[in-house]
This record gives structure tokens, C-alpha cells and sequence, in this order.
């Protein structure tokens, strides 16, 4: 994945911040028996054949719905291509 993916990830999480339904959702990526209630709004960033970077993906999105006042936007651009990498 790349900064590019990155950037477009964080700008859809970021469009979401006050959506209340969808933050509920996202946070269910956190939860292993509902974490495909996240697929419908993730899909576009999910490849589904690499389990692997479906957890991330659903955890980093589970996580900014906890916390969406708190992310910090230049941190997670520079880490997540190297932690996708490794899957």
C-alpha cells in the first residue's frame, strides 16, 4: 500500500467523523464476529483475498471511530504502508 492509499483511506475515515451509524459499524471491525459489518464501507480499500490487510484495514478504522478528535493524520500516513507490507 502507498502514501497515496494512505491519504484516500485517512479522507474517507475523516468524511465519516460525526456520522454516528458509521462510526458504530467501523468499531465492529474491532469485534472478530462482526468485523464483516465493516465490508459494505471498507470495501473499496479491502482486497479480500489477503486476510491480512482485512484487519488491518478493519482495525485502524475501528480505532479512528473510537478516537476520530485524536488521529493524527501525518503518523498514520507514514505507517501504514509498512504495516500492510508485512502481510
Amino acid at each position: 500500500m502507498s502514501l497515496r492509499f494512505a491519504d484516500a483511506f485517512v479522507q474517507y475515515l475523516k468524511s465519516m467523523d460525526g456520522d454516528r451509524g458509521k462510526l458504530a459499524t467501523l468499531r465492529k471491525g474491532l469485534i472478530e464476529n462482526q468485523a464483516q459489518a465493516t465490508w459494505p464501507l471498507l470495501s473499496r480499500f479491502i482486497n479480500f483475498e489477503n486476510p491480512y490487510q482485512i484487519k488491518v484495514v478493519q482495525t485502524v478504522a475501528g480505532l479512528f471511530a473510537h478516537h476520530p478528535k485524536k488521529f493524527q493524520q501525518r503518523e498514520f500516513r507514514q505507517s501504514l504502508p509498512s504495516v500492510t507490507r508485512h502481510g
